[in-house]
């Protein structure tokens, strides 16, 4: 694989009163004559502390530098008080379940006590072709249990295929604390459904690990032929918020979405010499548009520098191994 780097689309700085930093975990859907993008943003901090909602801009296809719309307000409101997504809400997957009914999966949540925050997996249905959307439930879809005791994230490969729903998400591993700060671990786990609303967890993580203290985040997959590519950022899990161990993009691949390769070697991204993605690239999301393979993904700081894209350069062909 070798992805060409088309550049920069956007960058937060107060384009929305709720859209003052950072672009985060985009996941793309493919209308008539536009790419939607959901992502995650965060207002202005309040008395030090942060929130994040979600919203969506929509991309010209015929150029997607190019911002054509961007959400008047956020999809949801913060959850009620006391819920696990009181102070915040980032998309995951959004699923098109026919007509102008999409679903959007999502990790919400809310500050603790011992440890910073919780996370957990919640739904939320749009009835008009993903512009507002409604909370399933107050309450999550998915949260901690005897197999995920810390946290769930990031459930940005969510489908249905032959009768089964899938999932990939993120299931916390532990805490660690790092010169007095507290720092979450986690990795990617697979789920099934019959529903997509009552899930089955696997019991081990998907891919292997190349750090001791290695965390995977916000996995991407796309199926070309009968394998599944996963594309996923991983960094370590201490002193990681600098260009030397912060995120990198990893890739792996499978047949049945319980055993994965992993092979970095080939994923053909890598950290720029300079500019906005030259110390950290992050939250990649795969999708196909009119038989070219476009990765959305973001920059430093965490998607702080903001996010762009970039188009494979031998087209559907990821080369052999875990090719077509």
């Amino acid at each position: 694989m070798v992805w060409e780097k088309k550049g920069l689309i956007i960058a937060a700085d107060g384009q929305r009163e709720w859209m003052n930093s950072h672009i985060q975990n985009p996941f793309a859907v493919e209308f008539d004559s536009f790419v939607r993008v959901y992502f995650t943003t965060r207002p202005k901090p309040v008395d030090g502390q942060y929130k994040s909602v979600t919203a969506f801009m929509d991309l010209d296809k015929q150029d997607l530098s190019k911002v054509i719309r961007i959400s008047e307000k956020p999809l949801l409101d913060y959850g009620k008080e006391g819920t696990f997504d009181e102070h915040g809400v980032m998309p995951g997957s959004v699923v098109h379940k026919g007509g102008s009914e999409y679903w959007l999966y999502y990790a919400g949540w809310r500050r603790t006590v011992s440890v910073p925050y919780a996370w957990s997996l919640g739904l939320a249905v749009s009835k008009d072709n993903g512009e507002t959307f409604e909370r399933f439930g107050d309450g999550p879809i998915m949260a901690a249990s005897y197999n995920d005791p810390y946290l769930l994230a990031a459930p940005r490969s969510v489908f249905c295929e032959n009768g089964i729903w899938h999932m990939l998400y993120g299931s916390g591993t532990g805490w660690v604390t790092d010169q007095g700060r507290k720092e979450s671990m986690y990795l990617n786990r697979h789920a099934v459904s019959e529903d997509g609303i009552t899930w089955k967890r696997d019991e081990g993580y998907c891919v292997s690990t190349v750090y001791e203290d290695e965390s995977q985040s916000a996995c991407c997959s796309v199926k070309i032929g009968d394998t599944y590519h996963m594309f996923f950022p991983y960094r370590h899990s201490i002193n990681f918020r600098n260009k030397e161990r912060g995120y990198l993009i990893g890739y792996a691949y499978s047949k049945d979405l319980k055993e994965w390769i992993r092979d970095d070697e080939r994923v053909g991204i890598d950290l720029s010499q300079s500019g906005w993605d030259s110390e950290m690239i992050c939250y990649p999301y795969v999708i196909e548009i009119e038989g070219r393979l476009i990765m959305f993904y973001c920059g430093n700081g965490f998607g702080q520098s903001g996010m762009g894209y970039a188009e494979l350069k031998n087209g559907r062909h990821f080369g052999t191994g875990g090719g077509i």
